[in-house]
């Protein structure tokens, strides 16, 4: 930002500031307080997005100031490949509570700068932090099934019902991540170094937990419906309202918005996988056994495996986890390669590892 923007910045976040301690202190709308927490949170975090509020500020009314920030809503639906489908942050705004309102613009800049640097972004609606990218859903994203109106709702029956043996973005403990640290006014006035680190545990699982659901098979399943019929970058970071918008008139026009909705699919007994995981996890087995694909194999040499990696065994018959195998799979080929040796028999799996063999199964490398 120039020294323009920057001072439109500072005095945006300070009206917003304002008004929540006037509702705090006078009494008020408790949804106008929600609504600017969380809208403010974004701006903080990504005042990039806001170009009207950064141009126009001096003469905005309070009211038309929410008007500008509450812009985050229809850019999610537009952003959607999907009718219906939600948008998930990958880090959320509301990181930190009042941090990103509260301390002083050029400490919080840096603070921005830190997170960037460690993570390739940071909350607020920026294209890779907000986008396509994240569009989860509704049954992985708070564990619901979908709006009304649109194929991901209850009475349209299609694919499953949710269920906690899946991974959801806002599940348990998300609700108010990192609050109290924008309630600490010592920390408000730290420097960087010190509000990233505060910062850092609460948005380290975030990001683990957003991986974990984007790359898990039942999105990925879900994904290559739309990618494989209609656009391969469908879900790709970087993709405009525009490109969003195409891609979504053409699977209502064409029906693959049900089939979407019905490619989620999870079943404790044994999982509905496409043919594209199914394939990566026959693949990986078969190039590390020279051909060897059985439930032997599997029971023998993939289980011990998961053992190995810190991952817990399991069966057909147990929640099987086919991209984590491929992964433990994948390690223990690298390590071979590297100048392990490897040789497994009934339940157990043994590694000779000069170097960096055994470090490579372990996931260190």
């Amino acid at each position: 930002m120039n020294q323009t923007e920057k001072a439109a910045y500072t005095l945006t976040r300070q009206r917003i500031v304002a008004q929540i301690d006037n509702i705090v202190a006078q009494g008020g709308s408790d949804s106008t307080l929600k609504r600017l927490k969380r809208f403010g949170n974004a701006f903080s975090w990504y005042p990039e997005f806001y170009p009207q509020i950064l141009e126009g500020i001096d003469g905005m009314s309070d009211q038309q100031l929410m008007s500008a920030l509450r812009t985050e809503d229809s850019f999610m639906k537009l952003m959607a490949p999907v009718k219906g489908l939600p948008i998930h942050h990958r880090i959320a705004n509301r990181t930190g509570g009042d941090l990103a309102l509260r301390t002083p613009t050029d400490v919080f800049l840096d603070v921005r700068k830190m997170i960037y640097d460690k993570y390739g972004g940071f909350p607020g609606n920026s294209a890779w932090n907000l986008g396509a990218h994240g569009a989860i859903d509704e049954r992985m994203h708070q564990g619901r099934y979908g709006a009304k109106g649109t194929v991901f709702e209850e009475s349209r029956g299609l694919g499953m019902a949710p269920t906690e043996e899946l991974p959801i973005a806002h599940g348990k403990g998300t609700r108010d991540i990192g609050l109290k640290l924008g309630q600490d006014p010592a920390l408000i006035r730290s420097q960087a170094d010190e509000i990233f680190k505060a910062l850092d545990p609460f948005i380290a699982p975030q990001v683990a937990k957003f991986t974990e659901i984007v790359e898990h098979p039942t999105t990925v399943g879900q994904r290559k419906i739309i990618t494989e019929n209609i656009d391969p970058a469908a879900f790709d970071v970087g993709r405009t309202t525009e490109q969003s918008t195409a891609v979504r008139k053409a699977a209502e026009a064409s029906g693959f918005d049900v089939k979407f909705a019905s490619g989620f699919k999870f079943r404790g007994g044994g999982v509905s996988l496409g043919m594209s995981v199914i394939s990566e996890y026959g693949e990986a087995i078969e190039e590390f056994t020279g051909g060897a694909i059985s439930n032997t194999i599997n029971k023998l040499l993939v289980n011990p495996l998961r053992k190995t990696v810190g991952q817990k065994p399991v069966g057909p018959y147990k929640k099987p986890d086919p991209q984590a195998d491929v992964q433990a799979v994948k390690r223990a080929k690298a390590a071979v390669q590297r100048g392990g040796q490897f040789s497994f028999g009934f339940g157990s799996v043994k590694f000779t590892a000069p170097e960096l063999g055994l470090s490579e199964v372990l996931g260190f490398n």
